[in-house]
């Protein structure tokens, strides 16, 4: 049985919490020394009807569950998946508005729900809609129940409810729990009352570890970070062979039963990655940046993207805009489809190949190969054809960098002492090895054009335009072999890139002597059709190359 509040005496029969108002005092009838105290009723939670009475209220949607994404019956869908696991019962969302029969609802924020979230589902704040019929029951009001061994569970509104009667089966912080749960507590809507993580605690209960309550029990997992690092004590007392122990949930309160030895000190947070790693990076990667608006397949707007987004596959084209699947690690719900501008993907090539092997992790703790931009990679001479090799200390990484320690034929080679420094070059597969420092280096022939910078914006995916332009420059140190000696320094250039691929809108500066010519070669670039982009670009004249 159920007693409401957050105290009161053992319970044999449901406490009052709604009482009726009193009648008006005229027709109070007088109270008399025999008769027995009044019985109050009390109300069970209303359960709504009409959309518009949900409009500021949370509520549950079941795993299973086919919500809209948009408005109308071609509108995409979003499908949760069913019930397989502990966490996949029901899901939070706040309704925010409603279109007819249809509530819309975005996912709730932490300090609105009980369960785990949607992931980056809910990051994108995005509007779902769905129908009264569809939605879970849950707890609507807080209850509590004492039990005879000094234990007592305290649940607040947002639990998902999955078994009702005097011993209700919830959903709590990820996992089931066992509690008696009156039906009269159960509705289709709540106002949220999430209890806040405690402050780290001397002591906690270990993970795993399970808490007993009257003849229930539930996982640790159900409290506030009792998955990895154990839940914080609240309060102790000796139980008999046990020890008794309050927790605190999201929305569930436990002074529970534990064997002594899962009270334990706090578990140490999880170590920082390594600064060592020797691992296989390679594959070319898409990223979209973190603010970027996107929207489903159909055009409907989805919301902003929270955070960066990575891909290891090409986006699909579809129109102006680039599409890719989307799943959830979590599974929660089936992958879905999200699109953005094209402008909005960076491509980063993958000058090192598919087998490139890396050592050591840069300061930020990413890999040194993630964090070159697709500009830098650009300015290699050689996609594709490239190796790393690299020599370590007992605790160094490679770096990147220039200098003759480690330079070779064909590699980007180092070698690094165990505090980190050394150096690394980029040399390239087609280059010959050094001359012997007792042989005089041969004269420098011609000129190579390298790629300072290149930025663009626009519509178009600039992934083969960028291949086009790796592919082509060379053909602009001929202009600069025509002086002698050959001309050197930096040219830039700004143009259009059309719908149907040709250059337009030219603009050049740098390098008179070679202007006219490099105009006549980069006007009849011709790039794949599909969008339009804006494309400023840098080249660097340096002697020494060709030949």
């Amino acid at each position: 049985m159920v007693v409401l509040g957050c105290g009161g005496p053992p319970a044999s029969a449901p406490a009052e919490q709604s009482p009726r108002a009193p009648a008006p005092l005229a027709e109070a009838p007088a109270p008399t020394i025999d008769a027995p105290p009044p019985v109050i009723e009390r109300a069970a939670v209303e359960r709504l009807v009409a959309p518009e009475a949900f409009v500021g209220k949370h509520v549950l949607v079941p795993a299973g569950a086919v919500l809209a994404l948009a408005a109308g019956a071609d509108a995409p869908k979003l499908q949760l998946r069913d019930a397989t696991t502990a966490n996949s019962h029901a899901f939070a969302f706040a309704v925010v508005g409603h279109d007819g029969e249809q509530l819309l609802l975005r996912p709730a924020a932490p300090q609105g729900r009980c369960d785990d979230g949607l992931g980056w589902l809910g990051d994108l704040d995005v509007t779902v809609r769905t129908t009264v019929p569809q939605l879970a029951d849950v707890l609507a009001r807080e209850s509590e129940t004492r039990f005879a061994d000094g234990t007592w569970v305290r649940l607040r509104p947002g639990l998902a409810v999955l078994a009702r009667g005097d011993d209700g089966e919830l959903a709590a912080g990820g996992v089931r729990m066992r509690a008696p749960l009156d039906a009269r507590d159960v509705g289709n809507a709540y106002t949220p009352a999430v209890a806040r993580a405690p402050e780290p605690g001397a002591r906690v209960v270990g993970p795993g570890s399970a808490v007993r309550y009257g003849e229930h029990s539930v996982d640790v997992a159900a409290f506030h970070d009792g998955h990895a690092r154990g839940a914080t004590v609240l309060s102790e007392a000796e139980g008999g062979a046990d020890r008794l122990v309050e927790l605190v949930g999201a929305c569930a309160t436990v002074r529970g039963r534990v064997a002594p030895e899962a009270i334990m000190a706090p578990m140490d947070p999880p170590p920082p990655r390594s600064a060592l790693a020797f691992g296989v990076v390679g594959g070319e990667r898409w990223t979209v940046a973190a603010g970027t608006a996107a929207s489903w397949r159909d055009g409907t707007e989805a919301g902003v993207l929270a955070d960066a987004i990575e891909l290891t596959r090409a986006p699909r084209r579809h129109k102006a805009r680039r599409c890719f699947e989307r799943e959830d690690s979590g599974g929660r719900f089936e992958p879905v489809e999200l699109c953005v501008a094209a402008a909005a993907i960076t491509h980063v090539p993958d000058p090192f190949g598919a087998l490139a092997m890396i050592g050591g992790l840069s300061p930020s703790g990413g890999s040194v190969l993630a964090e070159l931009s697709a500009q830098e990679l650009a300015a290699f001479d050689v996609l594709g054809e490239t190796r790393i090799g690299s020599t370590f200390g007992s605790s160094g990484g490679v770096a990147l960098g220039s200098g003759g320690g480690g330079t070779g034929s064909g590699i980007i080679g180092g070698i690094v002492d165990g505090d980190g420094s050394g150096a690394a070059a980029l040399g390239r597969l087609d280059e010959p090895p050094p001359p012997p420092a007792d042989e005089p280096a041969p004269p420098p022939a011609g000129v190579a054009v390298e790629i300072a910078s290149l930025s663009s914006s626009g519509t178009r995916d600039m992934t083969p335009a960028r291949r086009t332009v790796l592919a082509r420059r060379e053909a602009l140190a001929a202009c600069a072999e025509r002086d002698d000696p050959p001309a050197t320094g930096t040219l830039s250039l700004a143009f259009t890139i059309g719908d149907d691929g040709r250059v337009k809108d030219l603009e050049l500066s740098g390098m008179d002597s070679i202007a006219s010519c490099a105009r006549g070669v980069v006007a009849s670039w011709r790039f794949t059709g599909g969008g339009t982009a804006t494309v400023e670009l840098s080249l660097d004249f340096v002697a020494g190359g060709g030949g």
